[in-house]
């Protein structure tokens, strides 16, 4: 949905009532916003299935329809005082993550943002995981509850823009976490940014290694800058790390990404 200028100026998030007449005329359910990465002027409502009404909802659009929907709103956000604060602590279930992540998305470059999310549902972590943005100066600890295992997903993951999520199977003690997050970074003893994971320093000496066997080869036919670019995609994803994340903080990897964009009027190298 697309909002004004002025509910703009509020900042990221905020919540709406969304009716679905073909569902049930009467009742209005309340969403988060989250903010369209691509457009700042569009807010998106994330919905998970987990009612009657939202089974409703899902079962009626597991195909392409038209429909009308009935939205009132948009109203600012109730973590509309965050900008008060300059560390943060953001606790989250389900999908009560959308109004933590536009948070964190707005404030994560002048705060520290630390987030504490529980959830059941492995599409939704598979989902944030690869679309959200994550505070790489805060603590991102995700319980898992589900029983489905994650595909792909590490205890430790990097994320393409270098944030480092946490992901423990099991619900969080906030009695104990809250004030051990609290402690740590009030203290100095255990800042979020000095907790490099050590297979991310190994990914970084593997990437250049590969980098240079790359450009050194001595195969009569050379790869193009696309076969190179693709080559050692495949090779991060092989290591466990998110590509984005890894070719943006190693020297030389620019030299590969301006070549690819100049093979595009037909050069080689």
């Amino acid at each position: 949905m697309a909002v004004s200028d002025r509910f703009q100026k509020w900042g990221n998030g905020g919540y709406c009532y969304v009716c679905l007449p073909w569902v049930d005329p009467y009742q209005w359910h309340a969403f988060s916003l989250f903010e369209n990465p691509l457009n700042p002027s569009e807010r998106q409502v994330f919905m998970q299935k987990t009612g009657d009404w939202t089974t409703a909802v899902h079962d009626t659009l597991g195909r392409d329809t038209s429909r009308p929907v009935w939205v009132q709103g948009p109203f600012a956000s109730p973590y509309g005082n965050a900008a008060n604060y300059d560390n943060q602590i953001m606790v989250a279930g389900g999908i009560g993550i959308t109004p933590a992540l536009s948070v964190i998305r707005e404030m994560k470059d002048t705060r520290r943002c630390n987030l504490i999310w529980a959830v059941r549902d492995r599409h939704m972590v598979e989902f944030f995981i690869k679309h959200a943005e994550f505070d790489d100066n805060g603590w991102n600890l995700i319980f898992y509850t589900g029983k489905e295992p994650l595909l792909g997903i590490e205890d430790v993951v990097v994320t393409a823009l270098g944030a480092t999520v946490y992901i423990i199977r099991k619900r969080p003690n906030l009695h104990d976490i809250l004030p051990g997050i609290i402690y740590g970074i009030e203290s100095g003893t255990c800042l979020p940014e000095a907790m490099v994971p050590d297979h991310k320093v190994v990914a970084f000496e593997l990437m250049q290694e590969k980098l240079r066997e790359l450009y050194n080869q001595d195969d009569p036919r050379p790869l193009d800058s696309h076969e190179k670019l693709a080559a050692i995609e495949h090779y991060v994803d092989e290591l466990g790390c998110f590509f984005g994340d890894l070719i943006s903080q190693i020297p030389g990897a620019d030299k590969l990404t301006n070549d690819a964009e100049n093979s595009k009027e037909g050069k080689k190298f």
